[in-house]
């Protein structure tokens, strides 16, 4: 065994946070949109969260029966511009 040898190499996978705002508003502001409501609630995503799993967090954070219709879900996207700023967008599913 060689003792120079590099260390494996690993993939360290993150979850992601979401937040909830039901029945919120998106604002848009000088460093790009907010969303914003009174009672926001937290909870983790898996790095490779499902639609499908994704809509039953929703469901179960707010404790609702799986029947309903959610008729709209927005996310925010960072993206970073040719000049290195970064713009804040809201995205649709």
């Amino acid at each position: 065994m060689n003792s120079l040898a590099s260390p494996p190499l690993r993939t360290y996978l993150i979850p992601t946070f979401a937040a909830l705002f039901q029945d919120g508003k998106i604002k848009n502001g000088d460093d790009g949109v907010k969303f914003v409501c009174h009672h926001p609630k937290f909870f983790r995503l898996p790095y490779d969260c499902t639609f499908r799993l994704l809509k039953q967090k929703v469901f179960t954070t707010y404790d609702r029966p799986t029947n309903i219709a959610i008729n709209k879900l927005s996310f925010r996207r960072s993206i970073i511009n040719s000049d290195q700023t970064i713009t804040i967008e809201v995205v649709q599913i």
